[in-house]
């Protein structure tokens, strides 16, 4: 019974593996493909010419100690991507750390400041207190003082006035009540130039306190700016090239640690004989190869002609720069870019799109019309490629009139494959 069942079930496995071959190759090889295309231009523009270049990062930096210390972590080694705070680019505060330095005795210099700093906060904090509070006693003082000069006053025009009519007060009392008078006035003349002198002086005194703190703030801002200069970062997003130091090493300020250099964007530096450089503008969209990726193609942009000539070769720095982000083209790697330098001439020009690269070089699908069949079907021309105008790029290859160049789904077609046309 088992043996029956057994038998089912892999007759059902054969059927179903089958029913799926079908399906796929029905798939595969059934039904037109669904492609966009467009007409092959033909126009005058001026003739491409491939120059050898250099790829270059588009910075490099020998990043060096800033203080004197020694090594006690390193971060890197050689061929690290390092990098840095996302939307931080010019702040190299925020840079992956490559080495750390011996911080204890700038740490406990640090200590010393910040408890200093707290005191002298404490009694700007205690003196905003007491000031006024000895303001008011000052000025409370004065007004009693007033007060009791008043009285004494009154007492002594009393005493003086019963010693004029001869009454019964004498002469000694009349000098009592004068000298109290006398003495009160002084004391009022006191606390009044007292009360007078603290209210001036508060805001000296409050002002001095605080200039106290500030200067002991900027201390330990310096102390603290120094104190980050023991971490050693990296400015920008690249790679560590070189390593200079190892843990352990004693740096001196100016010493180099590790040679960084970006290759997000990478610059192609060419050489342009004087003839050329009259026809090359900033801005100017090129076509660049390189030698160790010779099945890939990228697209560079002009950014700048250097006015200055190698006096041996009479030939003009030209960069070139080329978007790097998968870090596919390195430093010092053999370049050629084609720039539109010769006279203008009538060529053919595809859209970049239409490229397709392969192991076997470069091709555009054209669908041609077969009258046989009456059906579209797709022609792979092999091609070779010239200088780029904006979202064109010249051609030479076996085109044929009536030709019509695949631009969308050209990645999977196979020759002579039926093609349908979606959108013109």
């Amino acid at each position: 019974m088992e043996s029956v069942v057994l038998r089912i079930v892999v007759a059902k496995s054969v059927i179903a593996i089958a029913f799926l071959s079908s399906v796929t190759i029905s798939f595969g090889q059934g039904g037109p493909a669904l492609v966009k295309v467009t007409e092959l231009i033909e126009k005058k523009v001026s003739a491409g010419q491939a120059f050898v270049g250099t790829v270059e990062p588009r910075r490099s930096s020998v990043v060096g100690s800033a203080v004197d210390g020694r090594v006690e972590k390193l971060f890197f080694d050689e061929g690290d991507l390092v990098s840095i705070a996302p939307n931080s680019t010019s702040d190299a505060s925020l840079g992956q750390p490559l080495v750390q330095l011996r911080t204890r005795t700038i740490g406990i210099e640090m200590s010393a400041v910040r408890a200093e700093l707290d005191s002298l906060r404490a009694a700007l904090a205690e003196l905003t207190i007491t000031l006024p509070a000895e303001l008011e006693q000052a000025e409370a003082k004065s007004l009693g003082a007033g007060a009791l000069a008043k009285l004494a006053k009154a007492r002594h025009d009393r005493t003086e006035a019963l010693f004029q009519d001869g009454r019964t007060t004498t002469e000694e009392e009349l000098d009592e009540a004068k000298a109290a008078w006398v003495s009160a006035q002084q004391l009022e003349a006191v606390t009044k130039s007292l009360a007078k002198q603290l209210r001036e002086t508060s805001t000296v005194r409050l002002a001095q306190a605080r200039a106290k703190c500030a200067t002991q703030e900027a201390i330990l801002n310096r102390l603290e700016d120094v104190a980050q200069k023991y971490t050693i970062r990296s400015p920008f997003v690249g790679f560590v090239t070189q390593k200079f130091t190892e843990v352990g090493a004693w740096i001196s300020k100016g010493d180099p640690v590790a040679e960084v250099i970006q290759l997000d964007p990478a610059e192609v530096r060419a050489f342009v004989p004087g003839k050329h450089v009259a026809q090359i503008q900033s801005g100017h969209k090129v076509i660049v190869r390189v030698d160790a990726l010779p099945n890939e193609m990228f697209e560079g942009v002009v950014v700048q002609v250097v006015p200055r000539a190698d006096v041996r070769s009479r030939a003009f720095p030209v960069k070139v720069r080329i978007a790097n982000p998968n870090y596919r083209l390195k430093a010092g790697m053999l370049a050629h870019v084609v720039l539109p330098v010769g006279n203008p001439k009538k060529t053919k020009l595809v859209p970049k799109d239409a490229l397709v690269l392969s192991t076997r070089g470069q091709s555009v699908f054209v669908g041609r019309f077969d009258e046989a069949a009456k059906i579209l079907v797709a022609i792979a021309v092999p091609v070779t490629t010239g200088a780029a105008h904006d979202s064109l790029i010249e051609v030479a290859g076996d085109f044929k009139k009536g030709d019509r160049i695949v631009v969308r789904g050209n990645e999977r077609l196979r020759p002579n494959q039926t093609l349908q046309i979606i959108d013109d």
